[in-house]
């Protein structure tokens, strides 16, 4: 990558890590379909500035990928968005984030399938060691290895490979299309598709003012900002490389989670965030 490229991986690796905190914040007060959709429903809003601002012809850019951009909002937004929100009642947000770093490993496999790409020795002995690390994390950390943990592991690896598969489609699908365009398609796409269910589901719980601010942040900032620069990413190297910010994340979602329990124990002030501590984060 060129020092423009590894600038936005890590720029979308540091947000997309503090991602998982915030869903472990907004997922049990307010319940996974609601969290999604109002991720997808926020998101939407910075590209579609952007385009305003930038004067793109959005409705012309989108005529005939409605059907494309809809696949990309569910394998991309909206099945992602509700498993790892879903997975993280039960797992900690490091560990959600240490899951999706499987991205890349099935990056691998969905490119050979699809794309025809060859697996070298190097890709395949990375895939093995990221494997035995994901085994090794979840065999080996503080939660019960129960039926309830290894569904919410089992969700983030579909999750993971989501989020593969949706890459390459896009890839394949949608090349050349505006990186705003499909940003701002995908999250309108998700929020269509997560319309009537987060309907019929409603709240867990009464919302919080903790729980809708870790919303509007994780929809206007770990989505909408964050889907743009990395479907400029997308575009500039591929999907299989666009992925490896998934790699990054973990080492992210730690350190955030690291901070606000560091911040929360130094300051009487700091917010009393549910489950943020070194063995949830």
């Amino acid at each position: 990558m060129s020092r423009k490229d590894l600038a936005i991986l890590l720029s979308v690796a540091a947000v997309f890590g503090a991602s998982f905190l915030f869903i472990r914040v907004a997922s049990p007060v307010l319940g996974p379909l609601p969290v999604s959709a109002g991720r997808v429903a926020l998101g939407a809003l910075v590209p579609l500035v952007l385009i305003a601002v930038t004067r793109q012809r959005l409705a012309a850019e989108l005529r005939g990928r409605y059907r494309d951009l809809m696949v990309v909002g569910f394998l991309l937004a909206a099945l992602p968005f509700t498993l790892f929100a879903v997975a993280e009642l039960r797992l900690p947000a490091s560990l959600a984030a240490v899951l999706n770093a499987t991205t890349p490993i099935w990056g691998i496999v969905v490119a050979r399938i699809w794309l025809g790409q060859a697996a070298s020795g190097r890709r395949l002995l990375g895939g093995a060691v990221g494997l035995a690390g994901v085994a090794a994390a979840v065999g080996l950390g503080s939660l019960p290895l129960d039926g309830v943990t290894l569904a919410a592991t089992g969700a983030c690896l579909l999750a993971s490979l989501s989020y593969a598969v949706g890459s390459v489609w896009t890839a394949r699908r949608l090349g050349g299309t505006p990186p705003l365009v499909l940003a701002a398609g995908q999250q309108i796409g998700a929020a269509v598709l997560l319309a009537a269910p987060v309907t019929v589901a409603g709240t867990a719980h009464p919302p919080t003012a903790k729980a809708v601010a870790a919303v509007a942040v994780l929809g206007l900032v770990c989505t909408g900002v964050a889907f743009v620069l990395w479907f400029r990413l997308l575009a500039r190297v591929g999907p299989v490389a666009a992925v490896t910010v998934t790699l990054l994340a973990p080492v992210f979602g730690v350190l955030w989670g690291r901070c606000c329990w560091a911040s929360r124990s130094r300051s009487a002030w700091w917010p009393a965030w549910p489950r943020c501590s070194p063995a949830s984060t």
